[in-house]
């Protein structure tokens, strides 16, 4: 038994992924009782062909001779009731996602005919196939189904189809995501660009973009490059992004407070590494400075001071709550856990952990660490699966 796997939605049921039944219509030389223009007369107000073009496909010299694919099932139901014994057709069932390239990180794809898939469609595979009745019918030695008083005839003739996923993406959030990304990499010639959206109390992704993006219907024409979720599967060293983190290790491990106050000195030594603040040979030392001062002018050096406050035991732990070293739990495929090193570090790595250059993370993992802090210190797994207490237990 076939089974038509179920819809992916949005968070407001905007429709992402389907599967679509074509068919495929053939023709068979050997079962003519009619001349190939005779057959293109009858045929062609259905086909969308001209006459002399079917008239030429019916009469090569094949055996089988395939007419036309992706067509209709109104337009096949049409036919059939011409009773032409020189036609058959194949069915063929299709995933589409109506909206192109929109999500198409999150997503992924689905070859139905090699039963390969990538993003959600991968990773919620059981869910999207998982059908609720059972069709019980027994098959005589040739195939053909054994019609007895139990059997339905609309269970064995309809297709039967999976449930419907709905996803926690917000379709316009996402879109808007997508749409400045792409100017973003055009005007400043970058490689790649990834915007997540995330509500922290409760670990919703609204929107997850990725730019440059792909097609899923035309998987196939991309690489595997194009079509890999960078932002859960690719690490690398956080940097400034990273002084959240580190400021607020300090407020845990309570070695500053909101009034703080910290000698930047614009440049420093750290083991055999010269660090100095972007500004510096502008704008020299600052001086003292407080926390929001930190923030704003993104001080190197500041940061440096407040991970040289902690022991490294003291920040490696304070990292490790943040889970910087480990996989967040998205409900996506082949996520990275980041690299966080084991404490008992020379003072270059701890200095440098501090400006984000000691650990490297995944672009999730900063987004689910910052949003702990916006949470009131409460770390959440971020999903894109939109889960009911049911839900939870099958997907």
């Amino acid at each position: 038994m076939y089974v038509l796997r179920g819809e992916i939605v949005d968070k407001y049921g905007f429709k992402l992924a389907s599967d679509k039944t074509t068919f495929t219509l053939y023709a068979h030389p050997n079962y003519y009782d009619r001349t190939p223009e005779e057959l293109a007369q009858i045929l062609q107000p259905y086909l969308n062909m001209s006459l002399h073009e079917l008239a030429q496909k019916l009469s090569q010299d094949k055996k089988i001779i395939l007419i036309k694919k992706d067509l209709d099932r109104k337009t096949i139901q049409e036919i059939k009731k011409k009773n032409l014994r020189e036609l058959s057709y194949e069915v063929k069932n299709r995933r589409v996602y109506p909206q192109g390239s929109l999500a198409a990180h999150v997503l992924g794809y689905y070859n139905p005919n090699a039963d390969t898939a990538g993003g959600v469609e991968y990773k919620a595979k059981d869910y999207l196939e998982y059908v609720d009745k059972t069709i019980t019918y027994e098959k005589a030695p040739n195939g053909d189904i054994i019609y007895n008083i139990s059997v339905n005839p609309a269970d064995i003739s309809a297709p039967v189809k999976g449930k419907t996923l709905k996803l926690t993406i917000d379709s316009a959030v996402q879109h808007i995501c997508e749409k400045h990304l792409l100017k973003a990499i055009q005007k400043y010639n970058a490689q790649r660009a990834a915007a997540i959206v995330v509500e922290p109390k409760t670990g919703e992704i609204l929107a997850l973009a990725i730019a440059p993006s792909y097609n899923p219907n035309d998987y196939s024409k991309y690489s595997l490059q194009d079509m890999k979720n960078w932002a859960i599967t690719d690490v690398y060293p956080p940097g400034s992004t990273f002084k959240i983190i580190t400021v607020a290790s300090g407020f845990m491990n309570k070695k500053i407070n909101k009034n703080t106050k910290i000698n930047d000195t614009g440049k420093m030594k750290i083991g055999w590494w010269d660090i100095y603040n972007y500004d510096y040979k502008s704008k020299g030392a600052p001086g003292m400075i407080d926390l929001v001062y930190l923030f704003e002018h993104s001080s190197n050096i500041g940061s440096i001071k407040i991970a040289q406050m902690m022991t490294d035991k003291e920040f490696y732990d304070s990292l490790k709550l943040f889970n910087i070293g480990q996989k967040t739990g998205i409900d996506l495929p082949a996520e990275s856990s980041g690299l966080l090193p084991a404490p008992k570090w020379d003072n270059a790595t701890h200095g440098a952990m501090g400006y984000g250059y000691g650990a490297s993370t995944t672009v999730i993992q900063m987004v689910s660490a910052i949003c702990a802090i916006a949470n009131g210190g409460v770390w959440i797994t971020p999903h894109v699966i939109k889960y009911s207490p049911e839900e939870e237990q099958t997907c």
